[in-house]
């Protein structure tokens, strides 16, 4: 685990992430004050319910990542 000090009040509601590349996204949406529309929070939590629904594993990042890598490749 690698810790990182920020001077600036960044006001960040999370303080733990998997990957670099998931606290990237989310500072990135932070910086850019990203404000979702009615209907696209509809939809993200109709296919979250979806997901909790289904019965069959779902893949890992990293599983999808190779299968995009060999499907390119």
């Amino acid at each position: 685990m690698t810790t990182i000090s920020i001077k600036e009040e960044l006001h960040f509601d999370r303080t733990s992430f998997d990957t670099l590349e998931e606290f990237q996204m989310y500072v990135l949406l932070k910086q850019n004050n990203q404000q979702f529309t009615e209907e696209q929070v509809a939809l993200v939590k109709e296919r979250i319910a979806e997901a909790d629904l289904c019965e069959e594993p779902g893949l890992t990042w990293e599983q999808v990542k190779k299968a995009l890598r060999t499907k390119n490749a």
